[in-house]
């Protein structure tokens, strides 16, 4: 971890309201840049990210806002005297995320800063390790932090060992990235990744690299005959098609891709899956029976049955 002696602070903790942060931002600093000895830093951008002191560890504060407001008093002396010449205050808010302790990023927001802790712009080597989780090193590259431009890097078992959800609203990039990071675990020894893709947005990930397309080489990415594309039903193009049996789906899986209606489709379809095993379809007669015996039409679950709504 950084000395904060390499860096002037930007402003200090003035209220604490359960996990909201406020802090006044000093003067000097306008609330816009901030210097340390690896750089300068932006400061009160909402979404960034901003340290403060706590003694034995480093809480880690995200900007959720900022505005002006009248000034009540001083907290601070400025050139040996204490100063009031009216202007408003800058004050920034913020959630504590946690804190770096030990040279690790520890996830938390029960606890708080002391009252008056000074809070820092974070240096790239602090960025890494929160951005970065335990493994900041690891080697799997999410992609660049815009603030500080560093490269955001995760282990295996960060990425893999949890649930993760890529989120952004339509044309943001959420295909793009989780197929860049599929793409390096595909590359990795013993792997094997199986992806469901709905969309259609994948084969072209891992069929051939963005040059290749351009320069029309139609070669995989992957080395031949580790990648394999099945779709479901007819073959097409160089796809295997694969057809799964209805009775794979089983009652609810039927139900839900063909939507019966409550009052009447349901109890039908319900009937007529209980019923499957005793089916038995004859090909002279071209009809079905459900005893074997003899091929005839059964109750559909209709007000009367079937024969008596056909006599009708």
């Amino acid at each position: 971890m950084i000395k904060m002696l390499s860096r002037a602070a930007i402003g200090y903790v003035v209220q604490i309201d359960g996990s909201l942060i406020t802090l006044n931002l000093l003067d000097h600093h306008r609330g816009q840049m901030a210097s340390h000895y690896q750089g300068i830093t932006p400061v009160g951008e909402v979404g960034g990210l901003l340290v403060i002191d706590g003694g034995y560890r480093f809480f880690i504060l995200k900007i959720s806002g900022l505005n002006f407001s009248e000034p009540k008093e001083i907290h601070r002396p400025i050139n040996g005297k204490f100063s009031d010449n009216g202007q408003p205050l800058r004050h920034l808010h913020g959630i504590v995320i946690g804190w770096v302790e030990a040279g690790k990023f520890i996830s938390d927001n029960l606890a708080s800063p002391p009252l008056g802790a000074e809070a820092y712009p974070l240096t790239p080597s602090e960025s890494k390790i929160v951005l970065g989780g335990p493994e900041p090193d690891g080697p799997i590259t999410l992609g660049t932090e815009y603030k500080t431009g560093n490269t955001v890097k995760t282990g295996l078992n960060r990425l893999l060992a949890q649930h993760v959800a890529v989120l952004g609203s339509s044309g943001q990039g959420k295909s793009c990235f989780t197929a860049a990071v599929l793409q390096q675990l595909a590359e990795m020894p013993n792997s094997r990744i199986v992806i469901f893709d709905i969309n259609g947005e994948y084969d072209r990930a891992f069929r051939k690299p963005e040059q290749a397309i351009s320069a029309s080489d139609m070669e995989y990415r992957l080395a031949e005959g580790e990648y394999k594309h099945t779709v479901i039903g007819e073959a097409e193009d160089d796809a295997q098609g694969y057809k799964i049996p209805y009775y794979a789906l089983g009652r609810q899986g039927l139900n839900r891709l063909l939507l019966p209606s409550e009052k009447t489709q349901r109890p039908a379809l319900t009937f007529a899956i209980d019923n499957l095993k005793y089916v038995t379809w004859h090909t002279v007669e071209r009809g079905v029976s459900i005893d074997g015996q003899i091929p005839v039409l059964f109750d559909d679950c209709r007000s009367g049955g079937l024969m008596q709504q056909m006599m009708q």
